[in-house]
């Protein structure tokens, strides 16, 4: 449903000033914020009686608070590791196996041709979307949720909970090698220590920070 409501949205949100990036962050406004919160919110109304998420999260295990002080930097900084080692891989993608993908399909990556204003109103959609909901959302869902509803998998359940959210991410295939990658490093914490916040923070903290540079530079 995102990647159709992109299709549609994308032309008329180019043709009116905006880079096609601000037709996906609609996408996962419209679409993905309302289908995943609205899922978790009827589970936890259905098993608790009350619409509340941390019902349906058990993991969140106690920690010390110097485990996180030393987990959270390790895991940023070996994510930023994997993102850079894997770019190339990534970037290769598009002119090879997924040459059959339309140009629509790929986000702006020139943004001169757009008004000041459009890219101001882009950047904090992204800070916000991007940079918190986003990151809060698919780790609460993906780990905090759904990877103790397969814990009966065993060692297998985090392996399929990488895959499964490195699918879910089909608006951007060409980065599936990281994706996947980047998943796994933050899933296995999670499943070991019974605490999503280790992943919740370690995905947020990197996306924030990293759509900082982008508004700051249009706000100049």
């Amino acid at each position: 449903m995102a990647v159709l409501f992109y299709v549609v949205i994308a032309p008329v949100v180019v043709v009116n000033g905006f880079p096609s990036l601000f037709a996906l962050l609609l996408a996962g406004l419209f679409v993905l914020v309302p289908f995943e919160f609205g899922h978790m919110f009827r589970e936890a109304k259905r098993r608790t009686g009350r619409f509340s998420l941390w019902g349906i999260v058990p993991y969140r295990e106690k920690l010390r608070f110097r485990l996180y002080l030393l987990t959270i930097p390790v895991l940023v900084f070996f994510g930023i590791l994997i993102a850079v080692v894997l770019s190339t891989v990534d970037q290769s993608l598009p002119g090879t196996i997924l040459s059959w993908l339309p140009n629509w399909y790929y986000f702006d990556v020139v943004f001169t041709k757009y008004s000041k204003s459009a890219l101001i109103v882009t950047g904090v959609a992204r800070l916000v979307l991007d940079g918190v909901v986003a990151p809060f959302m698919e780790e609460l869902y993906f780990k905090g949720h759904l990877l103790p509803s397969i814990s009966k998998l065993g060692r297998a359940a985090p392996l399929l909970n990488g895959f499964l959210f490195m699918a879910y991410h089909f608006w951007q295939p060409w980065n599936y090698p990281s994706i996947l990658c980047l998943s796994l490093l933050l899933v296995y914490p999670v499943w070991w220590k019974r605490n999503v916040y280790l992943s919740l923070l370690a995905h947020t903290i990197p996306n924030f920070i990293g759509a900082l540079p982008f508004l700051a530079l249009v706000l100049r």
